[in-house]
């Protein structure tokens, strides 16, 4: 008891100073927090809120105007009073639907178009004949005939003298300068010949080309015939189309006129429908606010009248619980301890007595 005693004493006195050390005195712009002990020491603490002066009349004239608004909204009862007992009542049924017309889906669309045309003769893709090879051979020939002609007296000449000048130079025919000399003779009379044929050759392909044109000119008559003749019958079809485009074009006009005043006399109708509708809407709107104006006013007012005090948080202090269970178990583990030496040297003195017993027995003669 002594122990559990000084312990609870001790956790209040800690308790106390921890009051002392948490309940400090705030000084703020916005006032001061302070924190007295009215009944002397280890009594309660009061927190006293202080505002400063600025902050002090803005409370004062909230409050006031609190007060003022409070008194206004109880005033506002009869009109709330009044707007509850008015219902809004709705007008006639809404319109829902607008009428519509038969819509004309089909016209006439003519007589069927004309998708086809005579396409005249076959057209001359080709040219030319076996003729024109033959043609450009005999071409060819004529020229290197002609060439031959004027080259064959000529060069037949020129060897004779050839020959008579290598001799009149003292060379033997079976000589090496002589052989060279008829043999540079020799290549420039073929060059000679040579170039006689491939002028022979250009006079072919001259008279291919001359050949080629003409025919390609005749093929080209026929061709523009053809396509003469494929326009006219294609300008034919067209103006059969054209004439029966414009009939389904007339035929399409008097069906979508037909169909371009149904849908106005639609739109009129529904027009008129959302017309009634919105002015329907907007006498039930009307109404609500109506209602509505004196229970929102009435519920600003009571909103603003409520007084907002000023608070703080004071410092919590908690006081320690004695551990009373524990002092006992101290207390039982001493007289437990004081038993345990009690028992032991009670255990020695009858040990020492049966000793001392034993020994007196063994003075005794004849004893074992």
């Amino acid at each position: 008891m002594a122990i559990s005693n000084a312990q609870t004493q001790s956790n209040l006195v800690t308790a106390q100073n921890q009051a002392i050390l948490n309940n400090v005195n705030q000084v703020t712009p916005f006032g001061t927090v302070a924190y007295t002990q009215p009944g002397g020491p280890n009594t309660p603490f009061t927190e006293t809120v202080s505002l400063s002066p600025q902050e002090q009349a803005i409370f004062n004239q909230g409050t006031a105007n609190q007060a003022q608004a409070l008194g206004i909204a109880g005033n506002q009862l009869t009109n709330v009073q009044n707007a509850l007992n008015t219902p809004v009542t709705p007008v006639e049924p809404l319109a829902t639907g607008v009428t519509a017309g038969p819509i004309q889906y089909g016209f006439n669309p003519g007589p069927g178009l004309q998708y086809g045309f005579a396409g005249g003769a076959p057209i001359q893709s080709q040219i030319g004949n076996a003729d024109i090879n033959q043609s450009v051979q005999n071409a060819a020939n004529a020229a290197y005939a002609q060439a031959a002609s004027r080259l064959d007296p000529q060069w037949t000449q020129n060897a004779e003298q050839q020959q008579a000048q290598l001799t009149a130079q003292g060379l033997n025919p079976n000589d090496a300068a002589f052989q060279n000399s008829m043999t540079l003779f020799n290549n420039a009379r073929n060059d000679a010949y040579n170039q006689a044929a491939l002028s022979a050759i250009g006079a072919g392909d001259a008279e291919q080309n001359t050949l080629f044109g003409q025919q390609a000119q005749q093929g080209q008559f026929a061709n523009a015939a053809q396509a003469q003749g494929f326009a006219q019958n294609q300008a034919q079809a067209n103006f059969a189309n054209a004439a029966a485009a414009q009939q389904y074009a007339q035929n399409q006009g008097v069906a979508g006129f037909a169909n371009a005043a149904q849908n106005q006399a639609f739109g009129q109708n529904a027009a008129n429908a959302n017309l009634y509708n919105a002015a329907a809407q907007q006498q039930f709107q009307d109404q609500a606010y109506a209602q509505q104006l004196p229970i929102n006013e009435f519920d600003a007012l009571m909103s603003s009248s409520q007084v907002q005090a000023p608070t703080s948080t004071p410092a919590q202090t908690q006081v320690q619980p004695t551990n009373v269970l524990g002092a006992y178990q101290l207390q039982q583990n001493a007289e437990q301890a004081d038993y345990q030496s009690q028992l032991a040297a009670y255990d020695s003195g009858l040990n020492g007595l049966f000793g001392l017993g034993t020994a007196a027995l063994k003075l005794i003669p004849g004893f074992p």
